[in-house]
């Protein structure tokens, strides 16, 4: 059903090693799709390129921000037409917004009310 998974894994390495079991739940209920992983340091950035279960890792530095590389990475959602995007981590409206210009048909998140209340 969905060939082009997207997953928004914004956080420290701590959140980001215990996404794994996820993933790997992920491979195995849609074996024929493509997972992409958007992480936000360098350091989870190394930890996914040795993962067999991502197709690409996608580095999202906001430190280094800037319109070229804002359009490098909608380039890169857009080129992919991914079918569904999760957020793994309740980050608040930057994880949101990058589902939401990902292009995703479907995407699965956190409803910011439950998770302050």
């Amino acid at each position: 059903m969905f060939k082009k998974i997207l997953i928004i894994a914004r956080g420290g390495l701590g959140n980001v090693i215990m996404f794994v079991p996820t993933l790997k739940h992920i491979s195995m209920a849609y074996p024929n799709s493509h997972i992409f992983i958007v992480v936000d340091s360098k350091v989870s950035y190394n930890f996914f390129l040795n993962e067999s279960l991502i197709k690409e890792v996608i580095l999202y530095n906001q430190s280094n921000w800037s319109f070229i590389e804002l359009l490098k990475l909608l380039s890169k959602f857009w080129e992919n037409d991914f079918d569904l995007a999760i957020v793994m981590h309740p980050g608040g409206m930057r994880s949101a917004l990058l589902a939401f210009v990902s292009g995703a048909k479907t995407r699965i998140g956190f409803d910011i009310s439950l998770v302050r209340g």
